[in-house]
């Protein structure tokens, strides 16, 4: 799994004809694991459970440069964000440096989800709702 945070970051930060770029993307899509624990037809990627998962260090820079700027992080994009051992920390992690209007995202198979788990996403859910815009 390669990282490439400043490679997009700096293109956008640099002048087009002499206009200012965008500083940062209004969307995050931080690729936290590529693990799974299902093998989907449809899924474009053999995901398999190789440990492939984001470093918390590199996870927490990526979120604390881009709060000013971004309106929605997304904590998924093929693998499954459940299968991670960390993965209320992460989210808390985001909702506690985020800007009060940014929406944080996650997508899931469904076959992790344990009553608590579903206690914790719907208290999460409940309170990023009631947050003013």
């Amino acid at each position: 799994m390669k990282y490439y945070p400043f490679n997009s970051y700096m293109q956008l930060q640099a002048d087009i004809n002499s206009a200012a770029a965008v500083t940062c993307p209004e969307k995050i899509y931080l690729d936290i694991t590529e693990d799974c624990n299902l093998h989907c037809s449809m899924c474009q990627d053999k995901i398999e459970m190789d440990g492939k998962i984001m470093p918390l260090e590199l996870f927490k820079k990526l979120v604390d440069e881009t709060p000013p700027f971004c309106k929605s992080y997304s904590l998924f994009i093929w693998g499954e964000p459940l299968v991670l051992d960390d993965f209320r920390a992460r989210v808390q992690y985001v909702h506690a440096n985020k800007r009060d209007d940014c929406n944080i995202e996650i997508s899931t198979n469904g076959m992790l989800l344990s009553n608590d788990m579903i206690r914790f996403l719907r208290r999460w859910f409940l309170f990023q709702r009631r947050t003013p815009a």
